[in-house]
């Protein structure tokens, strides 16, 4: 949650047995020994239908879009480099929600930090309207829609990305949410804003964007323990912890509509990433 320089991000590894862990590590780039993922239909419509509920909870605000019909509208997007290389430099979430004609983007993926131009920036697993732009051995969870607009959510193998037949697709951290059921059992103590990415058991997509400052005094967001708490509480299927802390940022109705804090101070600014999650205006 608090990069530096050249490092990947320091995220907090969930079981996917269910039993929580709360250590932290790093982006995991071991090759799982198998998959393991849930399969939803996404619900369809000539629209997305997306509202947007806000609420205090926590000590700070929190945002739930809702997305009634997102089978053809979601969509994954990545920076490209002023030379056209895919993945080298960043972009801030609401540059690339301008830039993608996005009703609504949040931020997504892990991703490397401080590389100088020319550089790779992007980890995981990254597909975006039928494009493999980085395929990687991880043992964290993906989210992602096939050709057929089923919703993928969970670990998968290379094979599993090269194959499934992937519309667009992109790695986040651990599962929250599992069919139902809170995944992080075991209660933690480290604040931070969060994002995260779920679906409805009818198949709605769902974010929650939780606003705060982990360096603030006192520190603002939520746990791990708590996220998945209200995962749960707010209707919450299937759903996975997205990269968060000064990441965290969400852009809707074509402007900034949280308070992100880029330098996980409370002072707001947007960060430049890599990849978001973009519903597509209609």
């Amino acid at each position: 949650l608090t990069p530096t320089q050249d490092m990947r991000w320091c995220v907090v590894a969930l079981l996917l047995s269910g039993a929580a862990a709360v250590p932290a590590y790093r982006f995991n780039g071991v090759a799982p020994k198998v998959s393991d993922y849930e399969l939803q239909p996404a619900a369809t419509g000539s629209s997305p239908g997306i509202t947007m509920e806000e609420f205090h909870n926590l000590s700070t605000n929190v945002f739930q879009a809702t997305v009634a019909a997102p089978a053809a509208f979601f969509r994954i997007t990545y920076p490209v480099s002023a030379s056209g290389h895919t993945c080298e430099g960043y972009i801030k979430t609401s540059d690339a929600g301008k830039e993608n004609n996005c009703a609504l983007a949040v931020n997504a993926g892990p991703f490397k930090m401080g590389q100088p131009a020319g550089s790779p920036t992007c980890l995981g697993n990254i597909i975006s309207n039928g494009t493999s732009i980085l395929i990687s051995s991880t043992s964290d969870a993906n989210f992602g829609i096939l050709h057929n607009t089923s919703f993928v959510i969970g670990v998968l193998t290379e094979a599993d990305a090269r194959s499934m037949g992937f519309r667009d697709l992109v790695t986040g951290f651990g599962w929250l949410v599992r069919r139902g059921v809170s995944q992080v059992t075991t209660p933690d103590t480290y604040i931070a804003p969060r994002t995260a990415i779920g679906t409805t058991k009818d198949g709605k997509l769902m974010t929650l964007t939780v606003d705060g400052a982990e360096k603030g005094n006192p520190p603002r967001g939520s746990t791990l323990y708590q996220l998945a708490q209200l995962g749960v509480q707010r209707g919450f299927y299937n759903m996975i912890n997205l990269d968060g802390g000064g990441s965290t940022d969400l852009y809707y109705q074509d402007k900034v509509y949280d308070r992100p804090t880029c330098n996980d101070r409370d002072i707001e600014c947007e960060r430049p990433i890599t990849t978001t999650v973009c519903v597509l205006k209609q």
